[in-house]
Formats: C-alpha cells, sequence, structure tokens
C-alpha cells in the first residue's frame, strides 16, 4: 500500500499538479482528527491502565497495536478472523470485555464474520482517502488507521456486532467511492477539503463506536444503549452529509479527466500517424529505388484519371460519327458478367480497331474511356484500383516495358496500402527479397515475385483491381510481349486475394493472333485464366 501510495504521489508531482492541502486552511479538518485521536489515545490508556490482572495483560497489547497499526497489519489480522478457529490474534488481545465469557477461543459466528468483511471493504475504500490525507502529513496514516485497529479490536474481542454499528460501516462502505477513483483524479484542492471532512468523520464514529463498546455491561449498558441512539444517527447523517458531495465532485473531475485523456490520446495518435507516415514514405522511397520506379504513375489516381480523360475526350469522344462504347453497354456484356462474377482471379483483354478512317491520325483506343470509366466506377466503391496508361498522348514515343509496368503496380500498392510499409515484419520481408536478387540479373519474373510477396499483405480483404491501358504500347517485341502478358496472368493466378485485370489492346497495333497462338504453344494454362472481349468501333451514319 505504501509503495502503491509513493508512485501514486510521484505520478502526481510531475504532472505538475497542485497539492490535495495547498494551504494550512485546507488542513483544518486534518488537524482536528489529529488532536481528537491524540486525546483518544489518552483516554485509552487512562482506561486500560487502570485495569488489573488479566485486563492489564489485554489492555497492554492493544496498546502496543496502536504503535505499529498500518494498512497491511490491520487486513492481516482481519484475514486471519475471517478464517474459522483462527483467533490467535483474537484470543491475545482479550481484554476486560470478555471477563464474564468463558475461557478459550470461540469461532466467530456466521454474522460477525460478515461484518469483518464488511469491516474489510470500509478499510480498503477509506484507504484511499487516507492516501490523499497522508500527502499533507504521513502520520495521518497512522492516525487513521490506529483508531480503526482499536475499534476492530474492540469488536472481535465481544465476538459480535451491534446493528448501528454495523449499518453505518455498511453505509460508509458502499458509498465511499472506490480507491480506484482517486487514482485516476488529478489532485483538486476543492475535493481535498471534501476528502479531509470524511477523514475526521470517520475517525469521530472510530472513537465513538470504541468508547460506546467499552461501556459497562447490565442495566447501565441497557440504559447508554437508549440514550445513545440519536447520537449514532447524528453520526450517520453527519457521514453522509460529508461524503456525498465527494462523490458529486469527482464524478465532475473523473469526466473532466476523462476528456483531457480523449485529446491527449487524439494528439497522441495524431502525432504517431505523422511520425508513421514519415516512416511509410521513406520505406516507399527505398522500395522504389530497388525497382528503378523514378516517374510513379497512380499517386494522384483522381487526377490522372482526369487529365486522361480529357486527352481521350479531345481525340476518341468528341466526335458524333463514330460509336462510343459506355461503361454501361460494357457491363452488359457477357464476358464482363463473367469475368466479374468468378470466384478467381482472371484478366479480360478488352480489344478491338478504331473506325478506320482514324488510323493514319492517332494511335489511342476508343476502348480506353469505358476501361477509365470501370477504374473510376470500382475505385468508388471503395475497393483497390492499381492501374497504368501506358500512352500519355497521342503517337508517343516513350512507351513502358511490361517490367516497368509491374513494378510500378508494386509501387501504387505499397503508396495506397502503408500497412505494408508499416508492419516492419512485412516490409523487412519485402526488402529482404528484393536484396536477394543481383540487380544486374533483373528480370520480369522477379519483379513478379515481389508483386506477389507484396498482395500477401492483402490476403481476405477483398477484390483488388489491376487497369492496364494500353497493353499493345508495351516497348517490347511480340514475343517479349506475350512473356508480359503471361506475367501478368501469373501474378494472378498466384495471388492471396482475388485479383481482376482489366487491360485494353489496340489490335491495330498487336493483332492478338500470333499472341494466341504462342500461349497455346506453351500449354502453361495462361489462357484458362485470360477472357477476350473484342468490340471493333463501327461509323455512324
Amino acid at each position: 500500500m505504501a509503495e502503491r501510495r509513493d508512485k501514486w504521489n510521484q505520478v502526481q508531482e510531475l504532472a505538475g499538479q497542485e497539492g490535495w492541502f495547498p494551504t494550512e486552511e485546507s488542513k483544518i479538518d486534518l488537524e482536528e482528527a489529529k488532536k481528537a485521536h491524540e486525546e483518544f489515545r489518552q483516554w485509552l490508556k487512562d482506561s486500560l491502565l487502570s485495569r488489573s490482572g488479566r485486563d492489564l495483560e489485554a489492555a497492554q497489547k492493544i496498546l502496543e497495536g496502536l504503535n505499529r497499526s498500518t494498512y497491511e497489519t490491520l487486513d492481516a489480522s482481519m484475514t486471519s478472523y475471517l478464517t474459522k478457529n483462527a483467533l490467535e490474534t483474537a484470543g491475545e488481545a482479550r481484554n476486560f470485555l470478555a471477563a464474564k465469557r468463558s475461557t478459550g477461543v470461540k469461532t466467530l459466528s456466521a454474522g460477525f464474520q460478515c461484518a469483518v468483511r464488511s469491516f474489510r471493504d470500509l478499510l480498503w475504500s477509506y484507504s484511499g482517502i487516507v492516501d490523499i490525507a497522508s500527502t499533507a502529513d504521513p502520520m495521518y496514516v497512522g492516525v487513521a488507521y490506529q483508531s480503526l485497529s482499536v475499534l476492530f479490536s474492540v469488536l472481535a474481542s465481544k465476538g459480535d456486532l451491534e446493528d448501528r454499528i454495523k449499518d453505518i460501516i455498511d453505509d460508509l462502505k458502499n458509498h465511499l467511492p472506490d480507491l480506484m477513483i482517486y487514482e485516476r483524479i488529478y489532485r483538486n484542492a476543492q475535493l481535498g477539503r471534501k476528502i479531509a471532512a470524511v477523514y475526521r468523520g470517520i475517525l469521530h464514529f472510530c472513537i465513538f463506536a470504541t468508547k460506546y463498546c467499552m461501556a459497562k455491561h447490565g442495566y447501565i449498558r441497557w440504559l447508554r444503549v437508549l440514550s445513545r441512539k440519536d447520537d449514532f444517527q447524528s453520526v450517520q447523517r453527519n457521514l453522509q452529509r460529508d461524503i456525498l458531495p465527494i462523490k458529486s465532485q469527482c464524478e465532475v473531475l473523473l469526466s473532466d479527466t476523462v476528456d483531457k485523456l480523449k485529446q491527449e490520446l487524439h494528439d497522441s495518435a495524431q502525432k504517431l500517424d505523422n511520425l508513421q507516415a514519415g516512416t511509410n514514405d521513406k520505406r516507399l522511397v527505398q522500395i522504389g529505388n530497388l525497382l528503378g520506379v523514378k516517374h510513379p504513375q497512380g499517386v494522384d489516381t483522381v487526377k490522372s484519371m482526369k487529365e486522361y480523360r480529357s486527352l481521350l475526350q479531345k481525340y476518341i469522344v468528341d466526335d458524333d460519327k463514330r460509336e462510343r462504347l459506355a461503361l454501361e453497354v460494357l457491363q452488359n456484356t457477357a464476358e464482363y458478367r463473367q469475368w466479374m462474377n468468378s470466384q478467381d482471379s482472371e484478366m479480360l483483354i478488352l480489344c478491338g480497331r478504331n473506325e478506320e478512317s482514324t488510323w493514319e491520325i492517332e494511335d489511342l483506343s476508343w476502348l480506353s474511356p469505358a476501361a477509365i470509366d470501370f477504374a473510376e466506377h470500382v475505385q468508388k466503391q471503395g475497393t483497390i484500383v492499381l492501374h497504368f496508361l501506358c500512352q500519355e498522348k497521342p503517337l508517343s514515343s516513350k512507351t513502358p516495358s511490361g517490367q516497368e509496368v509491374i513494378s510500378n503496380m508494386i509501387y501504387q500498392l505499397l503508396n495506397k496500402e502503408p500497412g505494408i510499409l508499416a508492419d516492419i515484419k512485412e516490409f523487412n520481408a519485402l526488402q529482404s527479397q528484393m536484396k536477394r536478387r543481383d540487380m544486374k540479373k533483373w528480370d520480369l519474373s522477379m519483379t513478379g515475385d515481389i508483386m506477389i510477396k507484396a498482395l500477401e499483405y492483402l490476403r481476405g480483404k477483398g477484390t483488388i483491381y489491376l487497369v492496364i491501358d494500353r497493353m499493345d504500347q508495351f516497348n517490347e517485341e511480340e514475343s517479349t510481349r506475350v512473356d508480359s502478358l503471361r506475367e501478368v496472368v501469373r501474378i494472378a493466378r498466384n495471388s492471396a486475394c482475388t485479383l481482376k485485370i482489366l487491360t485494353v489492346v489496340n489490335t491495330l497495333f498487336w493483332p492478338l493472333e500470333k499472341a494466341w497462338r504462342r500461349l497455346e504453344a506453351r500449354r502453361d494454362g495462361t489462357l484458362e485464366y485470360i477472357r477476350l472481349l473484342r468490340r471493333d468501333q463501327q461509323r455512324l451514319e
């Protein structure tokens, strides 16, 4: 108890809080309690030392207990009383009140054992008040527990507990705020004054009850009972009057403390998020350097989609004489529905030519707007969408390789899912896998392995969408382009989550017939994961 109290006080001091009793005026009730206790000690000594024989011996042991009473010793004494027939302490403290009883150690009645439990609960709740009083002066610990110890010793020697005393003990036990509430509230001088009043009130009750129980037996005791009935009621009312303001004040302060802690927790979480975001940015740069991503796409999906849509609008859409492919039309095709409804990871290749009159003036695809509409549609549903736009302007000479596209997809995934980078175990595993490879021999399959590893983090997190516009623009020979297609499908086949890939191909630049023959010749199962939807643009009359 003392160790816990010291730690608690240290925490309060480190928090920079004012004391419970910052002024001498705030200690008035404590000083009155101390003075009453000193007078009680003297009265107790005079009463007990006037006895003789066995009464004197028991009295001396009670007086010895006054000098060594602490929370721990008093709690241990009560514990021994709760054990049937384990009443050595009571036997040693048996005094003049037991003179008319038969000799020997008695078994406590069930009723008194219940009363001892109530007394012990009171001790626990009261200890919170005593701890606070001790911040004014440590001597108040001994003052409180000595008074309780004397009362308990007298009650134990009697072997029973009168209803009046039991009612007050139960009332105190039930109405005193739990000790843990005090430990959650910062020091408050206003509450300290109320606590000091309760400290004094409980000490006065102990003195009053002790003197009452030490009255002589017989008709004198009976008359004393009648004359003190109103006194007990007055003691109980006074205690209730002092305790209720404490409960009310504790609720107010506890509410304020909770609000402060919520704000502190929010501020700390914000700082932690900012630190983690900074760490994630550094780790993303590390991974990006290993992947060779110099100009990552998809960092700002909304912006890149808007710019690309504007480009397509100018060259593809703003022509009433040529057919347009709306997203609704695409969604109503059998191939699209089968692709979306399948539980497996699959690729849908949306391929076809533009209307013939445009071949010589542009190399964009009339199918690209539908792919962009699809990407925006699924992104609004809260799903993860990775995309790569292989052609930023018409007739561009700068086009990517399949390896560059996959590397960029990995970068986008890490940027959209910071949990991969924040999880040090996942990050280290990913980085370790990359560093084990010889950068000079870095190839397409190695990049695919990294993508598969990164996707493991998303296991069980729903469907991930990849939109590649357009694969016919890969800056590769026919055979290498087929290998890139196979690698993207391999990623889907080995992904820990469901991966839906939509890619656009302008068949003017990649007819696909040769690619299909190559894939069939390999017999590696790639074609089982591909659905083909061909739509050539028509001229409207």
